[in-house]
C-alpha cells in the first residue's frame, strides 16, 4: 500500500496505483516487498523505472500510466531478453529475433485496423519499437514494414505523409542490410510487392520517389523472374512525368540504361511500349 493511503485509506490516485504496481515488480524480482532488501537482484534495465514507481512522495512518481508504459516500451529489447547491453558487432541470436518478430507482428496486426483517429499513435508505436531494436536485426525490421497493408499505407499517406516516407526509407536501409544468412530472411518478391502497392496508393511525391529508388536497388540486387515481373508492373503503372523522370535517373545510376530508354516520353508523348518492356525484363507479362 502506498504511504499516503496508509494515512487516508479512501485516497485514490494514479500515483498510488503506480506505487502498488512498483512494489509488485520489486517482489517479483527480489522476493520481498521491502525497499532495500536484495535490490541488487533487480535487473539494471528495470532499476530506474521501479525506483521511480516506489518513491515515497507521490510527486516524484509517474503521474500517468501512459508515461510508465512509454518508458517500458522504450527499453532496449536485447537488454530485456539477455539482461545486458549488446557488445559492439554482436549479432542477436534466434531467441532475440523471434521475440523481435513477435512484437513487431503484433503492432502490424493492430495497425491493420487503424483509423484516422488513432493512426498517428499506431505509427508512433511502430517507430518507437523499431528504434528500440537498435542498429541491428535488419531482417525483422524489413519484414515487419513490408507487411503493411496498402490501405494502411494510403491512410498514413493522407494524414502523415512524411512519416510514411521515413518508414519506406527505414525499410530500404533494413532490406539493403538483410541477407540470406539472417534469421528472418524474406524473398525479395515480397519486398517488391510492398513497394509497388505502396507506390500506387501514395500521392506524396517524396514517398513515391523512395519506393522507386528502393525498387531499382532490389531489381539490380536480385534480378529474379518475380522481381522483374513486379518491376514491370511498376513501370507500366507510372502516370506522372516526374515519376518517370526520377525512375530514369535511378535506372541509369544502376546501369540499366535499357530500361531507362523505355521511359523516354512516357507518359506525356506516348504510352509505355509493353512488348519492349517484356523483352527488356525477360517476362511473360508486364501487367497484372
Amino acid at each position: 500500500m502506498a504511504p499516503e493511503r496508509k494515512q487516508n485509506p479512501l485516497l485514490q490516485s494514479v500515483e498510488s496505483d503506480v506505487y502498488s504496481l512498483g512494489i509488485t515488480f520489486l517482489e517479483a524480482f527480489t522476493g520481498s516487498t521491502t525497499q532495500g532488501d536484495n535490490e541488487e537482484k533487480v535487473p539494471d534495465v528495470f532499476k530506474p523505472i521501479i525506483k521511480k514507481m516506489i518513491r515515497l512522495s507521490p510527486n516524484d512518481r509517474y503521474h500517468s500510466v501512459r508515461d510508465l508504459l512509454t518508458d517500458l516500451i522504450n527499453l532496449p529489447m536485447f537488454e530485456l531478453i539477455y539482461g545486458r547491453e549488446m557488445v559492439p558487432g554482436e549479432v542477436p541470436g534466434p531467441v532475440f529475433s523471434t521475440n523481435a518478430a513477435g512484437q513487431l507482428a503484433r503492432i502490424m496486426e493492430v495497425m491493420y485496423d487503424a483509423t484516422p483517429e488513432n493512426i498517428e499513435h499506431q505509427v508512433g508505436l511502430l517507430e518507437q519499437t523499431l528504434d528500440s531494436l537498435g542498429l541491428d536485426v535488419h531482417d525483422n525490421k524489413a519484414h515487419a514494414i513490408s507487411t503493411m497493408a496498402s490501405h494502411v499505407a494510403r491512410l498514413i499517406d493522407e494524414l502523415l505523409p512524411d512519416r510514411l516516407r521515413q518508414l519506406i526509407e527505414r525499410f530500404d536501409y533494413a532490406a539493403e542490410h538483410t541477407n540470406e544468412d539472417d534469421f528472418f530472411y524474406d524473398s525479395p518478391d515480397r519486398w517488391c510487392r510492398f513497394l509497388v502497392e505502396t507506390f500506387k496508393v501514395c500521392s506524396y511525391r517524396p514517398t513515391r520517389y523512395a519506393c522507386l529508388a528502393s525498387m531499382s536497388k532490389t531489381l539490380v540486387r536480385f534480378d529474379t523472374p518475380l522481381v522483374r515481373q513486379w518491376f514491370g508492373q511498376l513501370m507500366y503503372s507510372i502516370q506522372d512525368p516526374g515519376d518517370a523522370e526520377y525512375l530514369t535517373l535511378c535506372l541509369r545510376e544502376h546501369h540499366r540504361k535499357d530500361l531507362a530508354k523505355l521511359l523516354d516520353g512516357v507518359p506525356e508523348d506516348r504510352s509505355m511500349d509493353v512488348e519492349a518492356l517484356k523483352l527488356a525484363l525477360g517476362i511473360g507479362t508486364a501487367k497484372a
